[in-house]
């Protein structure tokens, strides 16, 4: 679900780990915001700093934060086609676990035994339901 809010509080940029500097590497930084969805009130903390759009697991859940409609537009649209493509390749990993089942059948004639039998009962059901 899509849901935009209004950052209600976004203090200065922090190290992300507190340690002494060091002045050979620049420290990462993150932000704790809060931000009014709807009627609520919700904090997401540990935010990298210098990113248009980031994950944040900070509340228990996976979301995308972002302040950017273009980066959340290529951040849905990557979304989509990974969901097509998923969609898509589902016929091809039917085959895979057919190709696989035949390969174990030989390899193992117990699974071949238990397989045939669970075929049957299912089959026999299948009778079964046609008939009531």
């Amino acid at each position: 679900m899509l849901e935009s809010g209004t950052v209600t509080n976004m203090p200065m940029p922090k190290p992300k780990y507190p340690m002494p500097p060091n002045f050979t590497q620049p420290q990462e930084m993150v932000v704790d915001i809060t931000v009014k969805i709807g009627d609520r009130i919700v904090n997401y903390n540990g935010l990298p700093a210098h990113l248009d759009i980031a994950d944040s697991y900070s509340n228990g859940e996976n979301i995308v934060i972002s302040d950017s409609r273009e980066a959340m537009n290529s951040e849905i649209l990557s979304f989509k086609q990974k969901s097509i493509d998923a969609i898509n390749s589902v016929d091809m990993h039917k085959g895979i676990i057919n190709e696989c089942d035949v390969i174990i059948s030989n390899l193992n004639p117990e699974y071949a035994e238990k397989k045939q039998q669970q075929d049957e009962m299912l089959s026999l059901k299948a009778q079964m339901a046609e008939m009531a």
